[in-house]
């Protein structure tokens, strides 16, 4: 015991200490971000700018021009289009401001008519004269206040006002200052943003080396490859957004222009402009339209038609188009996008919220690349967080039949049954196989699978596997498409049935034979399935009374140890049925195919099989050939009858 003890503290103390570095690595960073934003802001909006335009500076490099006159007119070609978007805004203000005028009497009708609603109201008006009581009471005005009271605030001395001389400012200068206060900032972060663009795209290739250089030129592969797939990415966003938004503006302009709302041209443009802001962009956008239509109508039609423009495109871009574009291009799962917007919105505001996905891109591909930052990409990405077979196996583990016969049915509309069986269901047996034996799960829960691997079998009775037409059509009545008798697939010891399916030890080992039970069905043969718990019970005449041609043996352990009890199982099975063929299945698709001869013989068996499709094309073959066999003795007894 000292001991163990004595080793668990090293281990603990470690585990401290590496929480703890995380800790404070986790808060310098978010200090930094947070009050580090006046540069960050800019420089990271910078950085995204730079992925959008280095792809027409590249062509027109490829003109023979160069860099920098590629850079200045790239970089003045987007200034000049973000100059006259505005050129084009105010000039629709300007009319706008002209026009406004004109509606101040609807206005004042529209204002009107909610007043005296609101007053006809009697718990609105109830409400209002509350309110009004409550306020003259606070003021000293109310019905309790007594002339005591009164007399004593009269006596009271006013508090005295302190005074401050200050030397009066020039009117003009003063006037400046109100001017600019409020453009000061913005045009700052305006002109830090420009300069951290022509630097990034002047430098750009001295910087890509230095960040190869800090990542390692031991493994410049996937430093590069990690660059080039943000870029990609990144790209790829900003164009579908663009698209997206832009398609959004025009959709909005013209039915506005349609609805009849003055100015459609600028409320376009701002619809398409703040939709770059999630969730609440579009809602803003919809404030100014709605006005105005209020302002032009002396009715409330136009507002209506204005409100539900708005939401109808706002629910077609934003919840069918949107996330499907997004997920597809950036990579992003769709909580990973949410969650970042949060993140990134605490930390730099509306600046936040319009980086945020950008920045997760460029974390979630680090997490791709990099393999200590392996769990960024499982938690951000948009790729599956369980494998089909891990997924199958979940469920199955659940004792969700249902959800796992659905994930099955979206895999089986492009593959065949034995084929998923294989792919999936049986890779999930393996998972079970391997916590059995670490002793995780015990025998009540392999019953419990095996009873869950039933009910998912025959969920997917509808589905068939290959089969050939004139195969099928040669089957008896009740064998086509899949269909089959039930019964046959259990053992009672007494009915007959040319393949008979024995696991070797365990209920996981039975749960791969009732799916090779149910892929033979499909194909037209009568399969049983003895219990996990008869086979070692069962005796020679029940044994003979099967008829069973083929018998195979199921075993999911890996040899040499599995073949053991496969072994025994074959010697005693084969004194009850010594004209029968055995087939030994080994459940495990990483097998050498070289030892598979060498493992046969080790076992006695007649055949041998590591996948389900295998062994189900080896029964099939061999009910064939033992009926080919039987059709032809009968002819030879006839013959000899006759002669």
């Amino acid at each position: 015991m000292p001991e163990s003890t004595s080793r668990q503290q090293p281990a603990q103390e470690d585990s401290i200490v590496r929480v703890a570095s995380a800790v404070i690595i986790v808060s310098f960073v978010l200090t930094v971000l947070y009050l580090g934003r006046v540069v960050l802001e800019p420089l990271a909006i910078a950085v995204l700018l730079a992925f959008v335009l280095t792809p027409p500076i590249r062509r027109l490099r490829g003109l023979f021009l160069g860099r920098v006159t590629s850079v200045i007119a790239v970089v003045g070609c987007a200034l000049a289009i973000l100059v006259a978007l505005g050129f084009v805004m105010e000039t629709q203000l300007s009319h706008l401001a002209g026009e406004i005028p004109k509606y101040q009497q609807n206005l004042r009708e529209k204002i009107s008519s909610l007043n005296k609603a609101m007053v006809s109201s009697g718990t609105l008006q109830q409400a209002s004269s509350t309110l009004d009581s409550l306020a003259s009471e606070l003021g000293g005005k109310g019905p309790n206040s007594s002339p005591q009271s009164q007399a004593g605030k009269a006596n009271q001395q006013p508090a005295p006002i302190p005074v401050e001389v200050q030397k009066p400012q020039s009117a003009t200068l003063q006037n400046i200052q109100e001017l600019l206060s409020p453009i000061i900032e913005p045009i700052g972060m305006a002109g830090l943003l420009v300069l951290f663009l022509v630097f990034i795209l002047f430098y750009r290739e001295d910087l890509r080396d230095r960040l190869l250089r800090l990542g390692g030129t031991r493994d410049l592969q996937t430093t590069t490859a990690a660059m080039n797939d943000a870029g990609r990415r990144l790209s790829r966003y900003f164009l579908i957004q663009a698209s997206i938004n832009g398609c959004f503006g025009l959709f909005i302009g013209a039915a506005l222009w349609i609805i009849g709302v003055p100015n459609f041209i600028l409320w376009g443009m701002l619809a398409g402009i703040l939709r770059f802001v999630p969730y609440v962009g579009t809602p803003i956008a919809a404030v100014f339209p709605l006005a105005l239509a209020s302002a032009i109508d002396p009715g409330w039609s136009k507002v209506l038609e204005t409100a539900l423009l708005f939401f109808v495109a706002e629910i077609i871009a934003g919840q069918a188009i949107e996330p499907v574009l997004q997920g597809q291009q950036t990579g992003l799962s769709p909580v990973a996008i949410v969650l970042a917007q949060l993140f990134w919105t605490l930390i730099w505001g509306v600046p936040g919220l319009l980086l945020a996905v950008p920045i997760t891109v460029c974390i979630a591909v680090l997490g791709r690349h990099v393999e200590a930052l392996s769990f960024l990409g499982v938690v951000l990405g948009d790729e599956p967080a369980l494998a089909p077979h891990e997924g199958f196996y979940q469920r199955v583990l659940a004792g969700d039949a249902v959800e796992a016969a659905y994930q099955a049915e979206s895999q089986l509309e492009e593959q065949l049954l034995s084929d998923y069986y294989d792919a999936v269901a049986m890779k999930a047996l393996a998972l079970a196989e391997a916590d059995a034996a670490r002793g995780r799960l015990p025998d009540d829960r392999q019953a419990e699978l095996l009873r869950v691997i039933e009910d998912v079998v025959e969920d997917l009775d509808a589905y068939t596997d290959e089969e050939s037409k004139s195969e099928q059509d040669n089957q008896p009545a009740g064998k086509k498409n899949g269909a089959s008798d039930k019964g046959s697939a259990s053992y009672a010891g007494k009915e007959s049935s040319p393949v008979l399916l024995i696991p070797a030890q365990s209920a996981v080992d039975q749960a791969a034979n009732v799916l090779l039970a149910d892929v033979l069905r499909k194909r037209g043969a009568a399969p049983s399935v003895v219990p996990h718990d008869q086979t070692r019970r069962v005796s020679g005449s029940d044994a003979s009374r099967t008829g069973a041609r083929i018998i195979c043996i199921s075993s999911f352990e890996r040899p040499p140890a599995g073949a053991l009890p496969v072994r025994y199982l074959i010697r005693r099975w084969r004194r009850a049925l010594p004209d029968a063929r055995f087939l030994a299945c080994f459940w495990r698709p990483d097998q050498d195919a070289g030892n598979m001869e060498e493992l046969r013989k080790k076992v006695g068996a007649d055949l041998i099989a590591t996948s389900l499709k295998d062994a189900a094309q080896i029964c099939c073959d061999e009910i064939k050939a033992s009926l080919s066999a039987r059709g032809r003795s009968a002819i030879q007894d006839k013959s000899a009858v006759a002669g």
